[in-house]
C-alpha cells in the first residue's frame, strides 16, 4: 500500500469514528470494526497484483471514450471521489453507465437560462453522498481552469475543454463554444486579450487621481466610494471628479458605450446604476476583445448548492437581456483606482434570469 493511500485510510477511518460516535456502545465498535476490516481490503494492493477499489473503477472509467476523461487522467479523479464520498456500488454503475452512455448531463437543462446542477446532472440526487460527489467535483479546478469546467468535460462526451471557448459544446458535425463564469462571486472578464487594449496613459491617469484625492482606504478608488465620499467633499467639484472618473474608465474600457451613462449615474448618486454601467461595458469590452467571436455563456452562482446556472446564447442576448429577461444576480465592486493587486478594476459578474 503506498503511503498517500495509508493516510487516506486512516483520515477516512477517522472521519468514520467520528459519524460513528453517537450510536449506542453496545453496536459502536462492531460497526467500526466491519468498517475498518472493509476500508483496508478496499485500498489494499497485494502482493498477487490485485488491484485497489479506486483502481478498478479507474481502471472501468478509462474505458470510456471521452478525451477529457483520459487528458491529464481525470478517471482518477473521479474514481477518488467516488471512493472518498462512499458511494454504493450500484449509485457508481447508474453514473458509469449513464458516462458512457452519454447521459449524464441533460442537455435541455444546462442550456435553460435558468437550471441548477441537480436538474443539469439526473444522477446528482440520488443520495446526500452523491450530491457531495458532484459538488466536490464542481470545484476542481487545475491551474487556469475555472469551477466547473472539468465537471461538464469529463461527465459528457459531447463537451471537450478548451476549443472555441472555456468549454465547447458538440452536436454533430457543429460546434458551440461556451465562456464559463463561475464561483462563489461570479467571475471575472479579464485577461491578456483585455488588458493589453488598455490605454497606455491609464496608470499616469490612475497615480494622478491618488494624489489628488486621497482615498479612503488603501486598496484605491472604488466607484461607490467616489459616489458616496468624494462627490460629498468639501472643497470638491463633481463635475470635474465625474469628468475624471469617466476619463479613467474610458481609458480601462477603450470605445465602450457606456461612459455618459456613467458619469449620470455618478453626477446622480445611483451606485447601482453605476455599478450596472461598469459591468455592461466590461462584458462588451471582453465581447470585443475576443474579436466579437459567436459563443455562449453560461454563469454558475455556487455560493450556495447545488449551484444556480444561467444560460445565455450569446453576448447580444446579455446586452438585449439585461432588464427583461436577465438580471445582474452580483456585481463586485468596481476600482476604478486599484492598489491592491488584485484585478478589482474588473469585478466578478454573474447573471440570472428574471
Amino acid at each position: 500500500m503506498r503511503f498517500k493511500e495509508l493516510v487516506e485510510d486512516q483520515e477516512r477511518i477517522r472521519n468514520l469514528t467520528n459519524k460513528m460516535a453517537g450510536l449506542p456502545a453496545s453496536i459502536n465498535k462492531r460497526y467500526l470494526d466491519q468498517i475498518e476490516r472493509v476500508l483496508k481490503i478496499a485500498h489494499r494492493t497485494d502482493k498477487r497484483g490485485g488491484t485497489s477499489q479506486t483502481g478498478s473503477i479507474a481502471n472501468t472509467l478509462s474505458k470510456i471514450d471521452d478525451v477529457d476523461l483520459q487528458r491529464g487522467k481525470y478517471y482518477r479523479t473521479v474514481a477518488k471521489e467516488m471512493v472518498g464520498h462512499e458511494l454504493s456500488p450500484q449509485e457508481i454503475g447508474v453514473i458509469v453507465r449513464a458516462m458512457r452512455a452519454d447521459k449524464a448531463i441533460d442537455f435541455s437543462q444546462l442550456k435553460a437560462v435558468s437550471s441548477d446542477i441537480s436538474k443539469i446532472f439526473p444522477q446528482f440526487g440520488m443520495s446526500e453522498n452523491t450530491k457531495s460527489f458532484f459538488q466536490d467535483l464542481f470545484f476542481v479546478t487545475p491551474q487556469r481552469v475555472g469551477p466547473g469546467e472539468v465537471l461538464f468535460c469529463i461527465m459528457s462526451k459531447s463537451i471537450y475543454k478548451g476549443g472555441k471557448g472555456d468549454l465547447t459544446i458538440t452536436n454533430g458535425e457543429s460546434e458551440e463554444g461556451v465562456e464559463v463564469k463561475a464561483g462563489k462571486t461570479g467571475g471575472r472578464f479579464r485577461d491578456g486579450d483585455v488588458t493589453k487594449l488598455q490605454a497606455p496613459n491609464l496608470r499616469q491617469m490612475q497615480t494622478d487621481f491618488i494624489n489628488k484625492y486621497q482615498p479612503p482606504i488603501d486598496t484605491g478608488w472604488s466607484i461607490d466610494a467616489i459616489i458616496k465620499d468624494l462627490m460629498n467633499r468639501e472643497g470638491v467639484e463633481p463635475g470635474q471628479v465625474a469628468n475624471e472618473t469617466v476619463a479613467m474608465f474610458d481609458a480601462i474600457f477603450p470605445g465602450n458605450s457606456y461612459s455618459t451613462k456613467l458619469k449620470n449615474a455618478i453626477l446622480g448618486g445611483n451606485t447601482v446604476e453605476a455599478r450596472q454601467f461598469y459591468a455592461l461595458a466590461n462584458l462588451e469590452f471582453y465581447y470585443k476583445a475576443k474579436g466579437e467571436k459567436a459563443q455562449a455563456y453560461l454563469f454558475i452562482q455556487a455560493k450556495s448548492m447545488p449551484a444556480k446556472t444561467c444560460y445565455v446564447d450569446s453576448y447580444d442576448d446579455i446586452k438585449s437581456g439585461i432588464g427583461n429577461n436577465l438580471q445582474f444576480a452580483e456585481i463586485s465592486i468596481p476600482y476604478i483606482v486599484d492598489r491592491s493587486g488584485n484585478n478589482e478594476e474588473y469585478p466578478k459578474i454573474t447573471l440570472q434570469a428574471i
